[in-house]
């Protein structure tokens, strides 16, 4: 009887997990209680070499999801991959087409993904290389964070952006936002992170740098760079010692991010790939989208695809606005524009739900035949984890930043999501494009963490501000300079 009793007991506990599953897993909670769970084991147990762990996470999820998904090249991705394939075989006519001449800015990342087919020439070339950069991304995020807060934080942190599905998914789509936002966090990482210390005032203009390929990979170096415009007002108004060095620096990378961008621009049109080069003839355009009623500020529908053509119309023979362009884009934009403040609200708290929202699984997940069980629930569930993990990092990002005063290198992540957030309620929005500051969410997810674990679970050994902290993963952390002059004490982190 006792084995009777013992055997139904398993069932009916097989049973009703089960039936759970099949409810939390379609909601949000799943992916707060997956994260709280990790954080908890992660404050108990300290991983070794978690950087090499991470990597390899990394690199083994995303490679999954290239094998697996293999969605078919379409809309730009389709042409920018195109147009690569004529620079290998020498045939540039596709680059003096309309779009490569009003979008010039997208010719490096054409010459970017020539090269890499030109070792390889197969789409799975750029897609594997999308792996290890969008690896490489969450990897340089771990390392900026784990100086400002507890290892465990950190790890719980990375191990959310590492297994994030939108993040697992997109190197299956040949865009150019995975290089790109990989340099631009490599800016950040020299800038702000104690790995990089050695380095000193040359930080800056490598920061520079790396911020200049990255916008030239895709141009959104805007954000990143009023970003660091803002956290280098920060540091001066909170350490005025570091005067001299943080405006000669951000000199030396203002200097450097634009003469890269300048001198790509001269030797694109000098070797005759683009008589354009890299600029961008149209920049209005995602303005006049971006503020369009009709269209929710996004590119979705007939009447948009109408405005286009009325005003391509009125560019000249080399694909350059003209006059006429500037008259109807204002008639344009007057007719479009919200009418009242009931409808600019409407308009904003629309494209604000559209863009942050929205799942962007949409690119790797169309080609999928959702009418059957398997992949239809599949789809579902995964939709549903990748909207509970990203509103869980952004609440305890927010959590983060309410609950104490951060430095100016603390803000710094919270200053990108930001620029990000008010540049796109201006701009052409698309669920894919919070791609760049997502990343940010979840490095600022790892201060909301942090908290907790100062709240509930008091300062571990090795707590975030320490002078000379053992990293969990065996390595040295080399310390901030100690200010040795009389009556100056160091300003922790």
């Amino acid at each position: 009887m006792q084995t009777a009793e013992k055997w139904l007991s398993r069932c009916f506990l097989a049973a009703f997990l089960i039936a759970a599953a099949s409810l939390l897993l379609r909601s949000r909670v799943c992916a707060a209680a997956s994260v709280l769970c990790i954080f908890i084991v992660l404050l108990k147990h300290r991983p070794k070499h978690f950087t090499l762990w991470l990597a390899a996470a990394c690199v083994l999820t995303r490679l999954l999801a290239v094998l697996v998904l293999s969605p078919p090249l379409s809309s730009d991705f389709l042409l920018l991959h195109n147009a690569a394939q004529g620079i290998l075989s020498g045939d540039l006519s596709l680059m003096s087409r309309e779009y490569f001449l009003i979008w010039a800015y997208q010719t490096p990342f054409v010459l970017f993904e020539a090269a890499v087919l030109a070792v390889w020439n197969d789409p799975m070339a750029m897609k594997l290389v999308n792996v290890l950069f969008s690896s490489g991304t969450v990897v340089l995020a771990y390392r900026i964070l784990r100086a400002y807060v507890r290892p465990a934080a950190a790890e719980t942190a990375s191990l959310a952006a590492c297994v994030f599905p939108f993040f697992v998914t997109l190197p299956t789509i040949l865009t150019n936002q995975i290089v790109s936002l990989f340099f631009l966090v490599l800016a950040v990482w020299l800038l702000i992170s104690p790995d990089t210390e050695r380095l000193r005032i040359w930080r800056f203009p490598l920061a520079g740098l790396s911020a200049a390929v990255g916008n030239l990979m895709r141009p959104e170096g805007l954000i990143i760079l009023v970003a660091l415009l803002v956290w280098a007002l920060f540091k001066l108004l909170s350490e005025p010692a570091l005067r001299k060095r943080v405006l000669a620096g951000m000199l030396a990378l203002l200097l450097v991010y634009f003469a890269v961008g300048k001198g790509t621009d001269l030797a694109v049109r000098a070797s005759g790939i683009n008589l354009h080069g890299t600029a961008n003839e149209y920049p209005a355009w995602k303005f006049v989208l971006g503020l369009d009623y009709n269209a929710g500020g996004a590119y979705m529908n007939s009447s948009v695809t109408t405005m286009w053509k009325q005003l391509l119309a009125t560019f000249d023979e080399e694909y350059r606005p003209t006059a006429a362009t500037s008259v109807l884009q204002k008639q344009l934009m007057r007719e479009n524009l919200p009418r009242s403040a009931a409808q600019w609200c409407d308009f904003m708290l629309g494209k604000i739900d559209f863009l942050w929202g929205s799942s962007a699984l949409y690119w790797v997940t169309q080609h999928l035949d959702k009418t059957s069980f398997v992949t239809g629930e599949l789809v579902e569930l995964t939709e549903a984890f990748d909207r509970g993990l990203f509103f869980t990092a952004f609440t305890l990002a927010a959590l983060g930043l309410a609950v104490k005063k951060r430095s100016a290198d603390e803000l710094l992540p919270f200053f990108v999501v930001f620029a990000a957030f008010f540049v796109f309620l201006l701009i052409e929005v698309q669920p894919r494009y919070a791609y760049l500051p997502q990343i940010f969410v979840f490095m600022g997810m790892g201060f909301g963490l942090d908290f907790l674990a100062e709240k509930f679970g008091g300062a571990p050994e090795n707590s975030a501000g320490a002078d000379t902290p053992q990293l969990p993963d065996g390595d040295m952390q080399t310390p901030p300079k100690k200010d040795v002059r009389p009556g100056k004490r160091r300003r922790r982190a």
